[in-house]
């Protein structure tokens, strides 16, 4: 309490983040009344309703104040929080420890405080140690006293709040998962294209990415709050690869780190995140569709030359066009879809000599803003009427996915569209658009495909066509 009647009014003029801004009402309440933060007495339990962001930032800012107050010695005390010793556990699972500490000569600390937690530690050389239980309660006091010192004004307790302030006080926390913060950092280092030819952070062994618990401040959380927020820290190894490296990057894509499979369930038709960073980046879709009269003869060939069934899905998607510009003349796409536990909004770009050849083949980068989940496709849909674009026709097909253990780059789709009839789409993903192309075809004639009639339209045109 007496933490947040410094720290809050000072964050809230200061500090912003995604949970957070500055019209988001605080509101305060004790002894029956909303009061200001300012106002808060140690003494009284209080009622405060806010942003959780506010409370994960309170939680965290007071964490890094107790490290910052321990290891300035203000407090009489200061424990080893690095070394060997730092890690004299208990029991780690729970993270109760035995903690080393030295006293310093600190002003507000009197004999008695001293004498009093000598009696409570062990001599252990040159130092104490005491268990970390204990320890934290002494902190806890501690801290209390030396928040008041501060706000009496004391000189040597103001000047380690300041720097505390002036290092901590302001700094904001970004919390993403796992998959977000990997796509993030793989995105962002592409787009600065510091380096010739542009390289991409990524992670390329299951081990580069992985949790470390941290389990003796977790352990303190819990005692001191009804509800707290698990505190840890996410480690990442990261490695500079070219993007002209498809053979690392598919490597990457092929592992997949454990947190991902710890903190994600992951269905058949989950996508792995950095497909998506491949995605991405300056890398080129090159496809092209193709009628199928025979879909068990495909199929039949598909498992003699070792590609496998990698997901079956429903996709629904939503086709739009601007009132201005006819996106069914200049081979536009603007479409929201939404299929099991996924919904994206993406745009693809017109087409011309450049992004479509004599031979039919697509060859786009695309734009997809993936939404929080498949409730919000409505919302998407709702947000593009709005703004008046038009709503063109609404396609529905199941898609079977076929992906061959060796070749990542290489995705066979097998579509059913209501009202338009069954296709087969062969994608190959990569950075040059006259090598793929060439796989592709090489690809369409191992599937005994090349012969059949290429689709030059899209989904979306042919099942207007049929409606009409």
């Amino acid at each position: 309490m007496q933490f947040l009647r410094l720290f809050l009014p000072h964050y809230l003029r200061h500090g912003t983040h995604p949970y957070h801004h500055h019209e988001d009402e605080v509101i305060v309440r004790q002894n029956s009344r909303i009061i200001a933060a300012p106002e808060l007495d140690p003494r009284v339990c209080a009622v405060i309703h806010a942003p959780i962001g506010l409370f994960r930032e309170t939680q965290r800012h007071y964490i890094t104040l107790r490290d910052h107050v321990w290891r300035s010695g203000i407090l009489g005390f200061t424990p080893m929080l690095d070394g060997q010793l730092s890690g004299d556990w208990i029991d780690f699972r729970t993270g109760h420890k035995r903690v080393h500490f030295t006293f310093t000569d600190s002003a507000p600390m009197s004999n008695s405080d001293r004498a009093n937690i000598q009696a409570i530690s062990e001599s252990y050389g040159d130092h104490h140690v005491v268990d970390g239980d204990i320890f934290d309660a002494v902190t806890d006091v501690a801290l209390n006293l030396f928040l008041a010192a501060v706000e009496r004004g004391n000189d040597d307790c103001g000047q380690v709040w300041g720097s505390w302030l002036e290092r901590e006080g302001r700094e904001t926390y970004a919390y993403l998962t796992a998959d977000e913060l990997l796509t993030a950092f793989a995105v962002n280092s592409v787009e600065a294209e510091t380096a010739t030819p542009p390289t991409v952070l990524m992670p390329v062994q299951p081990i580069d990415v992985f949790v470390r618990e941290r389990h003796y401040y977790n352990r303190f959380l819990t005692k001191n709050l009804a509800n707290p927020l698990t505190d840890a820290k996410q480690m990442v190894l990261f490695q500079n690869i070219p993007i002209t490296d498809t053979e690392a990057l598919q490597q990457a894509a092929r592992n997949d780190p454990p947190i991902l499979r710890q903190t994600q369930p992951c269905p058949r038709t989950y996508r792995h995140p950095y497909e998506r960073m491949i995605q991405s980046m300056h890398l080129i879709e090159v496809e092209r569709k193709r009628e199928l009269p025979d879909p068990s003869a495909l199929r039949q060939r598909l498992a003699e030359l070792g590609y496998r069934e990698s997901g079956h899905l429903t996709e629904v998607d939503i086709y739009y066009s601007r009132p201005d510009v006819d996106y069914m003349k200049t081979v536009e796409c603007l479409r929201v879809r939404c299929r099991d536990g996924f919904a994206e909004v993406t745009y693809k770009p017109p087409s011309n000599a450049d992004t479509h050849s004599d031979a039919d083949v697509i060859a786009k980068r695309e734009t997809n803003v993936t939404l929080s989940g498949p409730d919000q496709a409505a919302a998407a849909d709702q947000l593009l009427a709005a703004i008046g674009m038009v709503r063109l026709v609404r396609v529905e097909k199941a898609r079977t996915i076929y992906r061959h253990p060796e070749h990542d780059d290489i995705v066979i789709s097998i579509d059913t569209v209501t009202h338009a009839g069954t296709y087969v789409e062969t994608e190959v993903t990569a950075a040059d658009t006259v090598a793929a192309t060439i796989q592709l075809q090489e690809v369409e004639a191992q599937l005994g495909i090349a012969d059949h009639q290429v689709v030059s339209l899209p989904y979306r045109d042919l099942v207007m066509a049929t409606a009409r």
